[in-house]
């Protein structure tokens, strides 16, 4: 089972439900990190995933991440702690150890087919090849541009080395951010990553003249006036960010991307707030004090003065719940 959350997504309900086939994982990790680089980069299977147990991490072992005290009962009425061990080398557990496994296989067939591939080209081949999420995605911070896919990922690296001529599809492509808000600040820049795919799904879109594929951004359905460029990091994938300046808290930005003048993509619009809870929540503030100015080396006046002020709003407050 999973937790369950409000309709916002944000705070606990205190109940719980059966998870959904590929949604995306109540504890994956969520970005960007404190510099604004976007995580995750790539997403992967890691939810109730058959893994290889550990000879020191036995189901039944108070230490063992196989252990599970929610396992039903046996015959005798105890709890059957072995219930997610599958044979003597595997069990089923969840974490982002189950799923780095999937990314380092697909990484490794990459290197198999290119030793020379750098880091960089790497990531940009797993999110080039990653198809949509097959379930719930609801945070955009928390997901990243996709599902990893290792044949796609190889048709990428395929593509790279020799390109083709594919057109996208607005029905096989989508949109992705790197964070479900935008710092009212403008200390966080917003990555957009495009995935384009052909009509049939198999390929990423590339090798069309770079004018024919424009980014969007709006403030307020309004279009903003910074230029604002856009990328191809690998066939299929193209990228362009931006940096909000300050003072546009409360407003609704779009992103989007065009092909030959129309939607190629369908947009995605999220809120300009001071902080995901302001965001989703929004905020308010009550009460009232008071304060008195006093002699110069004396602070006690200002201190009784706030003090009798809040006492007055409690006060306040009781009559009028007594009235």
């Amino acid at each position: 089972v999973v937790p369950g959350v409000d309709a916002v997504g944000g705070l606990p309900t205190n109940q719980t439900r059966d998870p959904a086939e590929g949604e995306i994982c109540w504890f994956s990790s969520a970005g960007p990190n404190a510099l604004g680089t976007p995580k995750p980069e790539i997403a992967a299977p890691g939810g109730a995933v058959v893994a290889a147990m550990s000879g020191q991490a036995k189901p039944g072992e108070p230490q063992s991440i196989f252990t599970n005290p929610g396992c039903p009962l046996t015959k005798t009425g105890a709890s059957d702690l072995r219930c997610l061990q599958v044979d003597d080398r595997h069990a089923v557990s969840s974490g982002t150890s189950m799923s780095s496994p999937v990314v380092a296989g697909a990484v490794a067939l990459l290197l198999q087919k290119d030793p020379t591939l750098t880091q960089d080209k790497v990531v940009a081949l797993l999110q080039a090849g990653a198809h949509a999420f097959r379930g719930a995605a609801p945070f955009q911070s928390q997901s990243g541009p996709g599902e990893v896919d290792a044949l796609g990922s190889l048709d990428a690296l395929t593509r790279m080395n020799t390109p083709v001529l594919a057109l996208p599809a607005r029905d096989r492509s989508w949109i992705s951010l790197s964070v479900d808000h935008v710092a009212a600040d403008g200390s966080t820049p917003v990555v957009a990553y495009v995935e384009l795919r052909t009509a049939d799904g198999a390929h990423g879109a590339d090798l069309f003249e770079s004018n024919r594929l424009q980014p969007v951004v709006l403030v307020d359905n309004v279009p903003v006036t910074t230029p604002v460029g856009i990328a191809r990091k690998a066939p299929g994938l193209f990228t362009f960010t931006y940096t909000a300046p300050p003072g546009l808290g409360g407003r609704t930005m779009t992103f989007g991307a065009n092909f030959d003048n129309a939607e190629i993509v369908a947009p995605r619009s999220i809120p300009v707030a001071a902080d995901g809870w302001r965001a989703s929540y929004g905020s308010s503030a009550k009460g009232s004090c008071s304060a008195s100015g006093v002699g110069a080396g004396s602070t006690g006046g200002v201190g009784i003065g706030l003090g009798l002020g809040l006492v007055g709003a409690a006060l306040a407050r009781r009559r009028r719940s007594r009235a």
